[in-house]
């Protein structure tokens, strides 16, 4: 086994609950966490905008069952960069492909205003800090939630097979445990993020991008199973310039 013990991290993150079970079995956000959280079911992508409307901007939890898309991504994008959602069930929806779409919960040109020439201001990544993502979700697109920095806890599923580029980087994502099907980690995709303490990839993992753990102060040391074959660039995932 290789390890790496990289001596960079900016957040630290806390794990909070974002659910708890009812009676009938259907996962509810904590009443005394959560005041305004809706259930919505869909039929076919695209309907959530229809259902929520401007309303989503109040809810602080939704929870979202059904096929989603695109269109449905940024309504619940809306509700947690201009409103109040800081909770998102998604164990119950359903992805085309199996994949989370790159820039799933970032919107480049809303969250960075162009100032003059090529400098822009960045307007911030918006309040959500806990997700759930479904059973069957094999792929987390590129700069899925890049530069969310209230983002603290993600439940991934156990069907994951791929993190792509920039994913949770400048994220204050806490991860304790990666899936155990999980074959790539693509570059700098936890970069600047909040991982920490002993990490341990899983054997399954095949590739690791450049940079994927970049700049993690509290990370204290990263474990890579057997079973490794390319790490791209030809340099430690843990690198901060060329020469590493």
């Amino acid at each position: 086994m290789k390890h790496f013990h990289p001596s960079y991290l900016l957040f630290s993150a806390a794990v909070m609950l974002i659910g708890v079970m009812s009676a009938s079995g259907q996962v509810k956000p904590a009443a005394t966490d959560y005041v305004n959280y809706e259930v919505h079911v869909t039929s076919q992508p695209g309907e959530l905008r229809k259902q929520l409307g401007a309303k989503v901007i109040i809810l602080d939890s939704l929870i979202v069952k059904g096929p989603l898309g695109e269109d449905d991504l940024d309504v619940m994008w809306r509700g947690h960069f201009y409103g109040q959602l800081t909770a998102l069930n998604l164990q119950s929806a359903q992805f085309e492909g199996g994949k989370l779409p790159d820039n799933a919960f970032f919107q480049q040109y809303n969250q960075y205003w162009p100032i003059h020439d090529d400098h822009y201001e960045y307007r911030g990544g918006g309040v959500l800090r806990h997700i759930m993502l479904p059973e069957g979700v094999t792929e987390i697109g590129k700069r899925a939630f890049f530069h969310m920095g209230s983002l603290k806890t993600a439940d991934l599923p156990s069907t994951l097979k791929v993190i792509d580029d920039e994913a949770f980087s400048y994220s204050s994502i806490k991860i304790d445990r990666f899936p155990d099907k999980l074959e790539r980690i693509g570059g700098w995709a936890f970069m600047n993020s909040a991982l920490s303490g002993d990490l341990v990839l899983p054997s399954s993992l095949r590739s690791i991008g450049r940079g994927a753990f970049m700049f993690l102060h509290r990370l204290t040391s990263l474990t890579i199973e057997e079973g490794l074959t390319t790490v791209e660039g030809g340099r430690s995932p843990v690198a901060t310039d060329s020469k590493n």
